[in-house]
């Protein structure tokens, strides 16, 4: 069958049509037909009258082709309702045409998202083609919509200037917030370009150019000379600001602590190439709470790779599992190193790595892994000629705010008291200080 496209007509629908009532009923058949009880989210015509919702068809002469419906979020997000290409003219564009249409109508009205809920199985593989061609990648649920096995969540970046947090906590599919509620963590690779990763490695040069003698600035080796940490470059410098702020990685945050969040403590692990020593095994809350008086392992680290990381140049291994120690408060030690810390005991660390295992994961620079305080985790020293730096970004659940000054000196432990809750910026955020083109 030959296309329409060029002769199609894309019109707002008022809802009186019998042809659009028609297509509408068909529309709704089809998603009870293929769906299980209750899992049923299309709208009815009560439903399309709704004051936030838009609702265009699609016309070849006097037929109708199509409909497809646009829901306001908010300010910034929509929601794509109501796809349906009549049986007549499957195959011929329409349901293309009618995407387009919806995208270009959510750019011009500013949107920084679409999203859109649509299920499981072959009935439903011709939508979601078409949505990938678009753009849409899986994600989690959003607005109201339960989670289940059978529906699923698509998320379409419209505006990557726009600011707006809520839409950036769908990064965390279900799949992904159930493991990492299992095993304390879970890894996202190349979650960050390499245009951002290149942006602060630039920055991260220039800082160790510029202060690496200084001790409030940043950590050295035993020896003395190569850097081991840079010490919360987020409170020093623009790019750094600007990474904490990151769309992807305060959403991903908020998702996993359920609510508004701060940046509590950074680092980058400059992991050095052959003089990079070793972080023993260690939790990280257990010194939260007795040295830094934080009430609840209500954090999450946030680890991302400036370098790619490989089973070579000292990865960091985790116990998968192990935020469920919650009984174990070491007392501080240097582990060897350059750093005092509380360094978990070794017998707690076999025991812990033979009930559970243990995992190192590896990938390009700009992933993430996201980590639960708790998590048992660790290195070993980079032998290896090349670098694997790594920054340790720790978002505090805002209500979860230390109830007393830190016993560790401030410029380790920042004054969180009128820290106030992050509000991301545009995935663009690395941008002003991105090398120009040639």
């Amino acid at each position: 069958m030959p296309s329409c496209i060029d002769d199609l007509a894309i019109r707002p629908d008022d809802l009186r049509g019998a042809q659009t009532r028609d297509l509408l009923r068909l529309h709704l058949q089809g998603m009870h037909a293929h769906s299980p009880p209750g899992s049923v989210f299309a709208l009815d015509l009560s439903g399309l009258e709704r004051p936030e919702i838009a609702v265009w068809s699609a016309w070849h002469g006097e037929r109708i082709a199509g409909i497809a419906a646009l829901k306001a979020l908010g300010p910034s997000r929509g929601e794509v309702k109501s796809m349906r290409v009549h049986p007549d003219f499957l195959g011929r564009g329409v349901g293309l045409a009618l995407l387009d249409h919806i995208i270009d109508v959510a750019r011009a009205r500013g949107y920084g998202q679409l999203s859109l809920e649509t299920g499981t199985g072959p009935a439903f593989e011709p939508a979601l083609n078409l949505y990938r061609k678009r753009g849409f990648v899986a994600g989690g649920p959003f607005a109201d919509y339960p989670s289940t096995d059978f529906n699923r969540f698509l998320h379409l970046r419209l505006c990557p200037g726009k600011s707006d947090a809520m839409p950036w906590r769908t990064l965390m599919e279900p799949g992904m917030m159930a493991a990492y509620r299992e095993r304390g963590f879970v890894f996202v690779p190349g979650l960050l370009e390499a245009a951002e990763i290149a942006v602060v490695r630039a920055e991260l040069d220039r800082i160790l150019a510029a202060h690496a003698a200084d001790p409030a600035r940043v950590i050295l080796e035993k020896d003395g000379v190569t850097p081991r940490t840079v010490v919360n470059p987020h409170l020093h410098g623009d790019v750094f600001a600007r990474l904490v702020r990151h769309p992807a990685l305060v959403g991903a945050a908020q998702a996993l602590l359920a609510g508004d969040v701060y940046v509590w403590q950074s680092g980058v692990n400059c992991k050095a190439p052959f003089d990079g020593d070793a972080w023993f095994w260690h939790q990280d809350y257990p010194a939260y709470r007795r040295d830094d008086h934080i009430p609840a392992p209500r954090m999450v680290n946030a680890l991302v790779f400036f370098d790619e990381v490989s089973a070579l140049n000292g990865p960091l291994m985790l116990v998968p599992g192990s935020q469920a120690l919650t009984d174990d408060l070491p007392e501080p030690s240097s582990g060897g190193t350059s750093y005092a810390f509380r360094y978990t005991g070794r017998a707690v660390i076999e025991a812990e790595i033979r009930r559970r295992g243990v995992e190192a994961p590896t990938g390009p620079a700009g992933s993430v892994i996201f980590m639960n305080v708790n998590v048992l985790h660790g290195s070993a020293g980079n032998l290896s000629p090349w670098p694997r730096r790594m920054m340790t970004l720790t978002y505090n659940a805002f209500a979860n705010k230390a109830t007393a000054p830190s016993l560790r000196p401030r410029h380790i432990v920042p004054d969180d008291r009128d820290v106030p809750p992050l509000v991301p910026l545009g995935a663009d955020c690395l941008a002003p200080h991105a090398e120009p083109r040639p």
